[in-house]
């Protein structure tokens, strides 16, 4: 976009782990460079504001000197949340989902330490630049088996409620939509690798929680999975907006767009009763 605006003849290839431009310079000479991108998490705040200082570059066609200086200030603009309030994010969207999918007050909250457990993994982990598949399936694993072992210490009412609240975390659902979003408007070569990647991420799910089933079965006897309960709709819209207020947080989104986020999650859930109600 950038290139069409200062109408430099270019060709811009672009997937989620590699970017390719070739351009063709005034006296006609072709330059291509290719850039392997690599793991970029899910920070919305972030790419709202590379994607407002892209729309302005466009807009204003400023000199190349100046618009350095425009990207050295949105680096310097770019914020973050603390560990604490990340894991606050993440206790809030594995409660809320605990109790969206039928599972009591005790089994949010056990859900919701489950989802700190996962976020202080996914922190460290990345810290360390460890291979994503790698990090799900540890998160997965501690997680599952810390569920396991606050339902035999009698803390939670069911733990499938307080496993599958937790999981939400680390379900690839952005991914999938943007996935889906791709291969739709034609981007095959790019929703074919988000696909590839959603199908790795729900192994490492699989793989981490299977274990820490069988580590919980070694050491003592899985309860039976009792009944979920079924809330009322106000609970279930309250435990909505919580969580995806949590998740507000863990994609980096900050100030009135939390709100936003939790509105437009409740609303949504709102709709889908009516639709469900109705058959």
């Amino acid at each position: 976009r950038i290139l069409a605006a200062y109408k430099i003849e270019s060709e811009v290839f672009a997937i989620p782990n590699c970017l390719t431009v070739s351009i063709e310079t005034d006296a006609g000479q072709p330059m291509t460079r290719m850039r392997r991108i690599g793991f970029h998490g899910n920070d919305l705040d972030t790419v709202e504001k590379y994607s407002n200082l892209s729309r302005r570059i466009c807009s204003e066609k400023p000199d190349p000197t100046v618009a350095r200086q425009w990207l050295k200030d949105t680096d310097a603009s770019l914020r973050s949340y603390s560990l604490p309030i990340l894991l606050l994010g993440n206790f809030l969207g594995a409660f809320g989902f605990s109790i969206v999918f039928g599972g009591s007050l005790s089994d949010g909250i056990c859900g919701g330490i489950s989802g700190i457990l996962i976020g202080l993994i996914n922190h460290y982990l990345g810290k360390l630049k460890v291979n994503p598949f790698f990090t799900t399936i540890a998160a997965a694993f501690i997680m599952a088996l810390s569920s396991y072992i606050m339902g035999a210490l009698g803390l939670s009412r069911s733990t499938d409620m307080v496993i599958i609240g937790a999981l939400m975390i680390l379900v690839p659902g952005l991914i999938f939509t943007n996935a889906m979003r791709d291969i739709i408007f034609g981007d095959t070569n790019s929703g074919i690798n988000r696909i590839v990647q959603v199908l790795l991420v729900a192994a490492a799910i699989a793989l981490g929680t299977g274990a820490g089933l069988r580590c919980a079965e070694i050491v003592f006897q899985i309860p039976v999975a009792p009944t979920p309960l079924v809330h009322l709709y106000e609970i279930q819209n309250i435990a909505t907006f919580i969580a995806c207020a949590g998740f507000a947080i863990i994609f980096n989104i900050h100030g009135f767009g939390i709100a936003i986020c939790a509105f437009g999650g409740m609303i949504t859930w709102i709709v889908y009763c009516v639709f469900q109600y109705f058959g």
